[in-house]
């Protein structure tokens, strides 16, 4: 996989291609939007670069623009020129400590995901650029990775999580907490809507746009309208209600699978396409749940139902 579409998977996944493709374009500096995106043009920028050799970095440290820094790269770089990331990933598959191996199994849902058992160790390791997350229940095999890891990377230890890629992790006896309250703070900083009124629902219940909440609305960054714009401020006043909501994972929860699905059929006027939505339960943990445009448009809402059955079905497989 060359670097190229390696970026391109990794931005389509959060629907930020557009800025490095520029289909979304720099809004002017005064407009409210410009902050929103300077934001998303720094956090980009940031991982392309992370994600370069020191040499090639170097050499690109002072574009300031996440599409500028695109072309340059996409025009230099060849199948030899693997990101850090995968660099890193691949010695993660390969760790050797002295005669006993510590190969990991790569996810096939993501990519970042490294998993190793051995008898009743487990020991899993999340990868994001230059940030890893390593947890396990056998603390001497965990300190033995970090040790290698150390060895090889030269890691910093940050001990235990408290915040990771925008997730405020909190633990007590009862489970694991995971909300964003501090990233949500920001953005309302950065829009101006700090002080503005909170609502209990992202989008009003009967609003239809020509073409679901921010979902719905990423559909239009490259020609917003008024009504897009008065939805995007409705959104930031239900984040502004909801700063301490977030997700709980209980310690003495039983280890089964829950799935729950629905759609909407006909959700969209424009293309007649359904909406589906569903959620896993790890027990009584939420681990998984979506909300998709059905690809193809269904005649009945049976048809709609059978498609959401079949998206959460291959989900948990």
């Amino acid at each position: 996989m060359t670097w190229a579409r390696s970026v391109f998977l990794a931005l389509s996944s959060r629907n930020k291609f557009g800025f490095v493709n520029g289909s979304i374009s720099e809004p002017d500096p005064t407009s409210p939007l410009f902050n929103s995106w300077n934001r998303c043009n720094i956090t980009i920028l940031s991982w392309l670069t992370n994600s370069l050799s020191p040499d090639l970095k170097a050499s690109v440290i002072y574009i300031n623009s996440a599409k500028d820094l695109w072309i340059d790269l996409k025009n230099r770089l060849s199948q030899d020129n693997t990101p850090r990331l995968f660099k890193l990933q691949k010695e993660i598959s390969h760790l050797v400590q002295g005669s006993m191996s510590m190969g990991f199994i790569q996810s096939k849902s993501d990519y970042s995901l490294f998993t190793h058992t051995q008898g009743a160790s487990f020991t899993v390791l999340l990868v994001y650029v230059d940030d890893i997350l390593l947890r396990g229940n056998n603390v001497a095999c965990v300190n033995n990775l970090k040790k290698v890891l150390d060895d090889k990377f030269g890691l910093k230890e940050l001990g235990s999580s408290r915040y990771f890629l925008g997730l405020e992790v909190a633990r007590t006896d009862e489970g694991i907490s995971l909300n964003q309250r501090k990233y949500a703070l920001e953005i309302l900083k950065d829009t101006g809507f700090i002080g503005s009124k909170p609502v209990k629902f992202p989008m009003e219940q009967n609003l239809r746009l020509s073409k679901y909440e921010v979902h719905r609305l990423s559909q239009f960054v490259s020609q917003p309208r008024e009504p897009h714009l008065q939805a995007a401020h409705r959104v930031l006043q239900f984040i502004k209600g909801s700063l301490g909501k977030g997700t709980f994972f209980p310690s003495n929860t039983e280890l089964h699978i829950k799935s729950f699905y629905d759609a909407d059929w006909a959700r969209w006027p424009d293309t007649r396409r359904s909406l589906t939505s569903y959620a896993v339960y790890l027990g009584d943990s939420l681990i998984c749940w979506g909300s998709k445009k059905q690809e193809v448009v269904s005649k009945s809402s049976a048809g709609a139902e059978y498609k959401a059955m079949a998206s959460v079905a291959c989900e948990i497989t």
